[in-house]
């Protein structure tokens, strides 16, 4: 459906009045996903902009934008905290969101890689390295991080680029001037001609050098500059920055205090792809590491 806006007249068959009153009618969740959160965010911003703060913590995003002025000083309007609102939570919250559960996905259901990272991350822990520029030095969970993220990429959605006026030729593909075009990192991030045959496993090693070779140094440099888990170029995530930082600690103080275990094994979790790539029904069993539970006792 999202990429529907991209293809000529297409768009006029689902964005007209009797085909939005059939959506919303018929549709179900998965019809009127974004209608659902739009209307999720308007009920908080008309019910803070009517009470304010009051004697409540506040929202510190929602009231800096509620408080914010236009270019010329006069207040925003309720559209433009609507916009800034859905940049954060759609922009913000769940790409990073579904890139946490990818690594802890992982991570649950292959043991071996889990007691790795989590010998990496008690030691730099251990040795009171624990910031974002202490756990990004680690090999393993950096690696693990990386390769969680490529195989499950927040946003599955090609975001379309126009192609120059000479055209471009792709591989053996040449592409006509002024054409909308673009690829899913889903499917970027599988081909196994840049990737490996291995591409649709989940093998961390594989962002790690083999050895010290200039062979091996050109397949990482080659992977590294193909990931377009984040988007490329001028699609790329202006958060992308931030989004690291926080699934590193989050991951890291994970494995740090907690032990868990996937429910079911068999079908750990379900995907829901439309233009995130949700993860759902992903259950674990939960509980303290024993190494928390006897410090918390002296």
């Amino acid at each position: 459906m999202a990429n529907m806006g991209h293809m000529p007249w297409k768009m006029f068959w689902f964005n007209n009045p009797v085909a939005r009153y059939l959506t919303r009618t018929f549709g179900g969740e998965r019809m009127n996903t974004f209608e659902t959160f739009l209307d999720w965010l308007e009920k908080r911003v008309d019910q803070r902009m009517r009470e304010g703060p009051g004697d409540r913590r506040p929202d510190m995003l929602l009231q800096y934008f509620i408080n914010g002025k236009t270019p010329g000083g006069s207040a925003v309007s309720k559209a433009e905290v609507m916009i800034e609102g859905v940049n954060i939570l759609g922009a913000g919250a769940d790409p990073t969101a579904v890139a946490i559960l990818a690594v802890l996905g992982q991570l649950l259901l292959n043991d071996e890689a889990l007691q790795k990272v989590r010998a990496e991350v008690d030691a730099a822990h251990a040795a009171g390295q624990a910031s974002f520029r202490g756990l990004e030095k680690l090999p393993y969970l950096t690696a693990a991080i990386r390769e969680s993220m490529w195989l499950h990429p927040s946003i599955t959605y090609q975001l379309p680029r126009i192609s120059p006026a000479e055209g471009v030729q792709i591989a053996q593909y040449h592409i006509p001037s002024t054409v909308s075009c673009g690829i899913s990192p889903a499917a970027m991030n599988l081909t196994g001609e840049l990737f490996g045959n291995d591409a649709d496993r989940w093998v961390p090693e594989r962002w790690m050098p083999a050895d010290d070779s200039a062979e091996e140094g050109k397949r990482l440099r080659v992977i590294e500059q193909n990931l377009t888990t984040s988007g490329m170029g001028s699609r790329s995530c202006v958060g992308r920055n931030l989004a690291i930082v926080e699934v590193y600690k989050y991951i890291a103080s994970f494995v740090l205090n907690f032990d868990a275990e996937v429910v079911n094994q068999k079908q750990p979790w379900t995907t829901k792809s439309q233009w995130f790539s949700f993860q759902r029904d992903f259950w674990v069993r939960l509980s303290l590491r024993e190494s928390v539970k006897r410090s918390s006792l002296k």
